[in-house]
């Protein structure tokens, strides 16, 4: 169980740090914050991803998983970063 949490806290570092960049790199801010099609894109891939692995989370391997689960960290922090 604590390794869960491991991961888990992992993820939210991620998805911190990748909020970080993108708050730090003003071009690719203002492209997202612009762009309304990106933006709900980005949302769409992070529901898809989602749905995804929710159907194949008994299928996939843990690697696969934990891939998919990274891009979501990265996802998750790429879409929230306009807000921040």
């Amino acid at each position: 169980m604590t390794n869960v949490f491991m991961l888990m806290a992992l993820a939210l570092i991620v998805t911190g740090g990748a909020s970080f960049y993108i708050l730090q790199n003003q071009e690719l801010l203002l492209r997202i914050v612009s762009s309304q099609g990106l933006l709900f894109g980005l949302m769409g891939a992070e529901l898809l991803l989602v749905i995804v692995l929710s159907m194949a989370i008994n299928k996939i391997s843990a690697n696969v998983a934990m891939i998919m689960f990274a891009v979501y960290s990265i996802l998750t922090g790429v879409t929230l970063s306009p807000i921040l």
